[in-house]
């Protein structure tokens, strides 16, 4: 069975948001107190981390289109009948 597009794409999100999710979170770093050290672990883990969410919620929604309710509810109604 052949792998759809949108797997690969949700795989490969999953790895990088896992990935600097961890490292933002990894203990100890940066030292208590460093202010310097702050501003570079945020700006090497959490920016990159939003970037992952956003651009991977983007990238998924058009791969994989919401069905609307109102159609759901027609073509149920238009079976009944």
């Amino acid at each position: 069975m052949a792998k759809k597009p949108y797997q690969k794409t949700e795989k490969w999100w999953l790895i990088s948001v896992v990935l600097f999710y961890v490292l933002y979170n990894f203990p100890g770093i940066p030292a208590y107190g460093d202010a310097n050290g702050a501003f570079l672990h945020g700006a090497l883990t959490l920016i990159p981390l939003w970037i992952c969410i956003y651009a991977g919620l983007h990238l998924t929604t058009k791969q994989r289109k919401l069905v609307d309710a109102d159609q759901i509810q027609k073509a149920s109604d238009q079976e009944g009948n």
